[in-house]
């Protein structure tokens, strides 16, 4: 039976397993009875769900979870872009423009602009791949999934990563006992990795760098993991090699 775990992102910036399921068919059905039982175990629906562009997921999704910001993987999205266009000899420059839309226009009018521009220009407006993601862009263009809690994901790249893991402790040869026996085991490796890594983030804390740092740093290098005390130092070194200009000026402001 078909293997369904969800995963998710914990307070290191790694991956997690809220829950697993084994399905037996992948139907509307299947799913909204896996998603009822999660949101039993959770007591809570999740902030958001980020899925592949399968209907029926999509359908159980509205559902259970109405209201729940549902999200396309984005790397899907592109790869559907390759395979509905990739054979036009012009592909290269509008794969330019799609890319330059999707991941440096953050406006939702700005990225509608561009947009329209590649359907106009290219002459894609009509029924198509372009057309239809473009109806779908609420759920996939991160200029419409701004404000929105995603733990730094807009791909089910987590989800793959993960399979990738389980399978390496289980197979299609294995039966059920041995199943659940080798899953066990797996979530024992991460619960303690996990562990690891909160031990890590009270015992080694980062050094911080009198000259360079921010008094900011001070504060939250003893409220934030490791892992995520490092993003903030990042967002800190783009600071300092930002330039201000003063372009106009009124009264005091």
């Amino acid at each position: 039976m078909p293997f369904a775990p969800f995963i998710g992102v914990n307070h290191h910036g790694k991956s997690i397993i809220f829950a697993a399921a084994l399905i037996s068919h992948e139907d509307a059905p299947t799913f909204v009875w896996v998603f009822e039982e999660f949101l039993k175990c959770m007591g809570k629906a999740p902030k958001g769900i980020l899925t592949d562009q399968d209907r029926t997921i999509g359908k159980a999704i509205k559902q259970v979870f109405p209201g729940v910001p549902h999200r396309l993987c984005l790397w899907h999205m592109l790869q559907n872009a390759t395979k509905a266009l990739g054979s036009r000899k012009d592909w290269p420059k509008i794969d330019t423009l799609i890319r330059t839309a999707i991941h440096d226009l953050l406006d939702p009018d700005e990225f509608d602009e561009a947009w329209s521009h590649v359907m106009e220009e290219y002459r894609l407006s009509g029924p198509g791949w372009m057309k239809d993601a473009y109806e779908l862009r609420r759920q996939w263009a991160p200029a419409y999934n701004r404000g929105k809690f995603w733990a730094g994901m807009s791909s089910t790249q987590r989800s793959e990563g993960m399979s990738r893991f389980f399978k390496t402790h289980v197979n299609l040869e294995c039966g059920l006992v041995l199943f659940i026996k080798n899953y066990e085991w797996c979530m024992r490796i991460k619960a303690e990795e996990e562990k690891q890594d909160n031990y890590d983030s009270i015992d080694k804390i980062p050094r911080l760098e009198p000259d360079k740092s921010v008094l900011v740093e001070y504060v939250l290098v003893k409220s934030y993991t490791n892992e995520k005390f490092a993003e903030v130092v990042v967002e800190r070194k783009g600071l300092m090699h930002t330039n201000v200009t003063k372009i106009d000026a009124l009264g005091t402001v």
